[in-house]
């Protein structure tokens, strides 16, 4: 007879480090935050890319992808734990934490974890959902807890109000932006783990509405569509690495920010994104200076996505956990036997002139199974395909990674062509 488990997890991903040497003095916190550990920030480097390769893959070359890397380890983390064999190492490897001994991961994860946890900008949520009759290892269960915070306790899954409750759980948790995440509940679901994670921050320095206006965005086809772009002229911390731009963009209190990786003109987003790796963005950070101005256009976008996170997970290295063999005794006290049977996530991000707001679920259900000032401004124009990060600058968790490529159209094309032809007549020295 058919068993199935869900485990669930929403998280949103946030991007940039070490904050009091950062920003000029106007720019800092006055909050503490803890050193970032450079390995911890490059192993959430590497499982985001991992990730967002993984479901780059899926999809189309033109369609604009997100995904929620902290929420996804959180959640892979409770297989890791309740797993051995291959299918740990497969994990631990997607994961990109096989060096680290399981002492040393769920300590530094779970400092990481409270670290976040604490922030005004951050809610986590979790559980862990069992039936009645199964009986979980209490070890698992303490380590879950300790790592996570997750909250453990029985769950009727035949009840006819078993999916209205975990679907409640899902929309109270990422404040209303998930809403019926679960389509069916399957009555004979033996574990549920759920993870919710929303991100809500303002920007340090808000963009002004009145300097929003339609102008062009220019999508991987070549196709030219209008646009809310806003625009600021401010002090960032900016590199520009040859074939990208790179810029991050903090929220108030300088502890999280939006870092956004942007190809040059006449280079391809497909091109740069290959080139990334977590040495890479851990040097773009270092390199970053605090630029005095840096003329700033990006568009208001949303992102909405529900997608087949298997396929993901599989693209980035975990297979055996979805087959028959797949070993997660670790999780159950009386030896049954489970395989991850499906996974799905879906994500929400929002970016407007004040801020950033965003939220992330996914479930996997279970069955039993045999630089300084410049005499030019730099011009940071995100008027093309690129890439970006949201990122904890005190611990270098990455919340989420993803990348715009087709955005919504907004505004008329003579407002976009008014704006073009402006800017053109502004450059060329005749306004």
């Amino acid at each position: 007879m058919k068993r199935f488990w869900f485990l669930t997890f929403a998280a949103f991903f946030v991007f940039c480090g070490n904050v009091e040497a950062q920003y000029s003095s106007r720019y800092r916190s006055e909050r503490t935050f803890v050193p970032e550990d450079e390995e911890f920030a490059k192993q959430q480097f590497a499982f985001a890319l991992n990730l967002y390769r993984g479901a780059l893959e899926g999809d189309a070359a033109d369609a604009n992808v997100l995904v929620a890397p902290f929420s996804a380890c959180r959640c892979l983390n409770a297989l890791s734990l309740g797993s051995a064999g291959r299918t740990k190492a497969e994990i631990d490897a997607a994961l990109a934490r096989d060096a680290w001994s399981d002492e040393r991961w769920s300590e530094t994860f779970g400092d990481v974890d409270r670290l976040v946890n604490l922030t005004r900008e951050t809610t986590l949520a979790g559980a862990l959902w069992f039936a009645s009759d199964l009986k979980l290892d209490e070890a698992f269960v303490d380590r879950c807890e300790k790592m996570s915070r997750t909250e453990a306790s029985t769950f009727d899954f035949s009840a006819p109000t078993a999916l209205k409750r975990a679907n409640d759980w899902f929309e109270k948790n990422t404040d209303g932006k998930i809403k019926d995440f679960l389509s069916d509940l399957n009555p004979e679901t033996r574990l549920l783990i759920a993870d919710a994670t929303t991100f809500k921050a303002e920007w340090l320095q808000k963009f002004d509405k009145d300097l929003t206006r339609t102008r062009y965005f220019t999508n991987a086809q070549g196709e030219k569509i209008p646009v809310a772009m806003m625009a600021q002229a401010e002090e960032f911390r900016y590199y520009d690495a040859g074939e990208f731009q790179y810029l991050e963009a903090p929220y108030e209190g300088g502890r999280f920010a939006l870092a956004i990786v942007l190809p040059k003109k006449g280079e391809s987003l497909a091109k740069v994104e290959r080139s990334l790796t977590p040495a890479l963005l851990l040097e773009c950070r270092k390199r970053a200076k605090f630029a005095e101005v840096v003329r700033f256009r990006l568009p208001k976008f949303k992102v909405e996505r529900s997608f087949d996170l298997a396929a993901t997970l599989k693209k980035a290295g975990v297979v055996y956990a979805f087959e028959d063999g797949a070993d997660f005794a670790r999780m159950t006290a009386d030896g049954e036997k489970l395989k991850v049977d499906q996974a799905k996530q879906a994500v929400f991000l929002s970016v407007d002139e004040n801020g950033t707001e965003a939220a992330a679920a996914t479930a996997f259900s279970m069955l039993v199974g045999s630089a300084r000032q410049r005499s030019e401004p730099p011009k940071f124009y995100a008027d093309r395909p690129f890439f970006y990060f949201l990122r904890d600058n005190a611990t270098g968790a990455v919340l989420f990674a993803g990348r715009l490529v087709d955005p919504e159209p907004s505004g008329k094309a003579a407002d976009a062509e008014r704006a073009e032809k402006a800017d053109a007549e502004t450059y060329a020295g005749t306004r």
